[in-house]
């Protein structure tokens, strides 16, 4: 009886002792900027984004354990898409992208690391107060309005009614 609770005490001591590998923000980084294979092919961030990762982890300090946290939900992230063999926020399924932003709230809500992202794609990444906007990323295969010119709505309205008075003209006279 005296070998099976020192065997017991043994193993609850080697298990209690066994690390666990924290994430460093240089590995984030890393893991970050690396990317993914979904369907065959590789989906990494645009320089853009890299340059953001960068600037932000070389403002604020992100704790192992936060840099871990958003290690494993990028790893959901990517079972996700692997699923769906999305290689874009806008290829998801609408029951993943749903899912993808109640992970977003979840880092933002455990870790220093604020964060929210919308249905349509869109990443706000906030400073450390969580209300200033750090950074905005779209995904890039979502279309942008871009405003209206009322200049060449304009030029091509008065363009149009000069044609149509050009052609009258021309069919009057025949």
């Amino acid at each position: 009886m005296k070998k099976v609770f020192a065997a017991l005490f043994v193993l609850v001591l080697f298990l209690g002792v066994v690390n666990v590998k924290a994430m460093t923000e240089s590995e984030l980084k890393t893991k970050m900027t690396n990317g993914y294979v979904v369907d065959g092919k590789a989906v990494k961030p645009s320089d853009y984004q890299v340059s953001e990762i960068e600037r932000y982890l070389n403002k604020y300090e992100v704790s192992e354990a936060d840099c871990t946290f958003i290690a494993e939900k990028m790893d959901e992230i990517y079972e996700l898409a692997k699923a769906d063999r999305a290689k874009s926020f806008t290829e998801l399924s609408s029951a993943n992208k749903s899912k993808v932003v109640s992970i977003v709230a979840e880092i933002s809500s455990k870790t220093s690391v604020k964060a929210s992202l919308t249905n349509d794609g869109v990443l706000t990444i906030f400073e450390s107060d969580g209300k200033t906007v750090f950074t905005k990323i779209t995904d890039k295969d979502i279309a942008k309005q871009t405003g209206v010119n009322y200049y060449v709505l304009a030029f091509a309205g008065f363009v149009s009614v000069f044609g149509v008075a050009y052609i009258a003209k021309k069919a009057f006279n025949a």
